[in-house]
């Protein structure tokens, strides 16, 4: 049975190099970014990145890292600046590429020696801001079915 079904694809822009700091996380109205997010991703150089297009799918049975990752194989892998860039298009809980609802957006983005992560973003709508999140991907929890799956195309 099929694991992801693709949505649809989204535009995403270039992004020049920079260091991710706490300003850039007010900038893109991330509300809650978790203590280990904080740990691999704040303070550190995000690489440029070119424009292009990523890939929207739905999860569609609960499913471990693992199993996603073998699906999407070499295209699993996004910059963390595209990421961010959507957050920042949706910075008030407005409809865009990322569901605000209870679903997960999930990606797999490399910190900076190159380790992938699974890296969440959810929508806040009490505190109206997004929360992040970053977990090992060979956390044994799972991801629900009806989340949001980012790749490459």
């Amino acid at each position: 049975c099929t694991l992801l079904t693709l949505v649809r694809t989204a535009p995403v822009a270039a992004s020049e190099k920079f260091i991710f700091t706490e300003e850039v996380l007010r900038e893109v109205n991330i509300g809650y970014a978790s203590p280990e997010f904080r740990r691999i991703y704040l303070g550190k150089e995000v690489k440029s990145a070119s424009a292009g297009e990523l890939n929207l799918s739905r999860l569609e049975h609960k499913s471990l890292d693992s199993h996603i990752l073998a699906q999407l194989g070499d295209k699993a892998k996004i910059n963390l600046a595209h990421f961010l860039k959507f957050i920042k298009a949706q910075s008030h809980g407005q409809i865009g590429v990322f569901p605000t609802g209870w679903q997960g957006n999930i990606a797999y983005i490399p910190d900076a020696d190159g380790t992938v992560w699974a890296v969440n973003a959810n929508w806040d709508s009490g505190n109206r801001c997004w929360g992040v999140y970053a977990y090992s991907v060979a956390d044994r929890g799972g991801w629900r079915a009806g989340s949001q799956v980012l790749s490459c195309k």
